[in-house]
């Protein structure tokens, strides 16, 4: 590809002469870009003049993107679910109220028995971790990591509203949870086997990503582990969610 810059009088002839182009604003200014058998034509339109005369006569007639376009005007095409204006982050933890990262960690631990829920089925221990994030996120793919699981272990993860909090039904309308406890909205993994020892790590693949996650959803992981004696104590692991968000750090 060949990236030629014009001036704004030679830009107007080349779309006047018919050529597709299309505008990618910058600040204040405007970056037009036209293609024609791999040649590029970029224009910046910075004068007052010439934006006037941009914005009167030609504005309403630039074409949506047809291609990805970078900040130095080659064409790219993406393949990715990751947004734009997000980055990869790899979590091991929530956040806190105040540092990304600085939650409780995705972990958990049968020979810790004061970590149980008591509301395991008959027959099995269960452990819960939770965990929020202070900014949206979308949700990719997640790695179990697992030592000593019994036959019959399974985990699920399930997102979360708190009591108060806004979500969306199944027909798109807007609702709050007023059931004065945590309402479950999605399901992502459901009653998924862990048997053995997975130090390595277990991934969950996804060619996609989650819908956009609001901060403040929760984020409730349920490890369920059959209650043999001597058995399930030696029972641990991790969670790593790999997620999409637009900081990873907070930066005054």
């Amino acid at each position: 590809m060949i990236l030629l810059n014009k001036t704004w009088s030679d830009f107007k002839d080349i779309i006047d002469a018919g050529l597709v182009f299309i505008e990618h604003t910058s600040s204040s200014d405007y970056d037009l870009y036209a293609e024609d058998g791999g040649i590029v034509y970029h224009c910046l339109v910075q004068e007052n003049s010439d934006k006037t005369e941009y914005e009167g006569s030609y504005q309403t007639n630039k074409s949506a993107i047809l291609h990805a376009i970078d900040d130095e005007g080659r064409i790219f095409h993406r393949a990715e679910s990751k947004p734009t204006n997000m980055t990869t982050y790899f979590a091991g933890a929530g956040d806190s109220e105040t540092e990304i990262g600085g939650g409780d960690p995705l972990v958990f631990d049968f020979n810790v028995e004061a970590n149980d829920s008591e509301d395991a089925p008959s027959g099995f221990r269960r452990q819960r971790v939770c965990v929020t994030f202070i900014d949206t996120v979308r949700l990719k793919e997640g790695t179990l990591y697992w030592e000593n699981c019994p036959f019959g272990s399974y985990v699920d993860l399930c997102l979360g509203v708190p009591n108060g909090g806004y979500y969306y039904k199944n027909d798109g309308t807007l609702a709050q949870n007023t059931t004065g406890d945590t309402l479950s909205i999605a399901k992502f993994v459901k009653h998924t086997p862990m048997m053995g020892s997975c130090p390595m790590g277990d991934e969950m693949n996804t060619e996609a990503a989650s819908f956009d996650i609001p901060a403040g959803t929760l984020f409730g992981f349920e490890v369920t582990v059959p209650s043999t004696v001597g058995t399930s104590d030696n029972c641990h692991g991790a969670i790593v969610m790999e997620l999409y968000r637009e900081r990873t750090v907070i930066l005054e």
